[in-house]
């Protein structure tokens, strides 16, 4: 028994919950008809943990869950070539802006 708790204890319960972990996996290829494609995975993990003390009995439960979700997208190089300009000015101009914002190393 822990010191800081009382002699005798007729129920007590605890909880913990934890979303401890989301991440994001992205691929660039080409498919069987050589068209652009890109594949994503995003995967989300959360834990929970209760422990239940009645008398001098704990029980105690564990629960992990794992949650995913994945896509393909495709573009036509026609349609690329058409945007292409566009893609590369709106690219170009958040780029200079990020690199602004970056702090300074030295």
């Amino acid at each position: 028994m822990s010191t800081n708790s009382p002699w005798i204890t007729i129920f007590n319960r605890e909880s913990q919950h934890a979303k401890s972990a989301r991440f994001q996996v992205s691929l660039a290829d080409q498919n069987e008809a050589g068209e652009f494609m890109v594949t994503l995975m995003a995967f989300g993990l959360s834990a929970s943990a209760t422990l239940t003390q009645v008398l001098f009995f704990k029980f105690r439960t564990n629960e992990v869950e794992l949650k995913h979700s994945s896509g393909k997208v495709t573009i036509n190089a026609t349609v690329l070539a058409a945007v292409r300009g566009a893609i590369e000015k709106k690219l170009a101009s958040h780029a200079t802006s990020y690199v602004r914002g970056l702090p300074d190393l030295g």
